[in-house]
């Protein structure tokens, strides 16, 4: 599996972690939440796109970094880290939106 592909499927795990501790938050963290989950959304829908093309555009440090970036969103005590890991994996994906 190529780079591209790498950071297309570390973004999707990533999402659907984020996704997960969205559903699984408390009514009142919910709007704090859905912004940032919306931008990482929006950036990995324009992102993923342009991955998928034949041509390799990411390097194996995006992989590390979407890697690590996924970890965080799993590992997240609460709503600021998740909130900070995903405007970090919109920061990321926003790399490859052209």
């Amino acid at each position: 599996m190529d780079t591209d592909h790498q950071v297309v499927e570390q973004a999707d795990l990533a999402l659907v972690a984020a996704t997960q501790a969205f559903l699984a938050a408390q009514p009142w963290e919910k709007p704090a939440i859905r912004p940032s989950l919306d931008d990482a959304r929006a950036k990995w829908a324009a992102a993923r796109y342009r991955l998928l093309f034949p041509d390799v555009v990411s390097v194996q440090a995006d992989v590390v970094q979407a890697r690590a970036l996924r970890q965080r969103i799993e590992n997240a005590a609460d709503q600021q880290a998740l909130i900070q890991g995903l405007l970090d994996l919109a920061g990321l994906l926003l790399k490859f939106v052209h």
